[in-house]
């Protein structure tokens, strides 16, 4: 079994949202990238990253992730196709997506 990274997570987020790896990856803050990004954050901390962790590998500060990571869950309210995305990535992160 291999260990998925969060580059891994990225690569796939990038497929899912259909916005390039660069841009979620970047300091960029326009609304077509955030969706992406706030759903790797909540993946990585939903299969048991720190917020400091997540923060350290994107560059951000941890109270940065803690809002991205709640901002993920309140779209997930209302959003069915966005809810299945970070499904998808978390399912990735936790070894059980093929």
């Amino acid at each position: 079994m291999r260990l998925v990274t969060y580059k891994d997570l990225l690569r796939e987020a990038s497929y899912l949202f259909k916005v390039s790896q660069r841009d979620i990856d970047s300091k960029y803050k326009f609304d077509f990238i955030l969706p992406a990004r706030f759903a790797i954050w909540h993946a990585l901390r939903t299969t048991g990253s720190t917020y400091a962790q997540i923060g350290r590998w994107f560059g951000r500060d941890h109270s940065t992730i803690i809002n991205g990571v709640r901002r993920a869950n309140e779209i997930m309210e209302y959003d069915h196709d966005y809810r299945a995305k970070v499904l998808t990535l978390t399912r990735l992160k936790e070894g059980t997506e093929q």
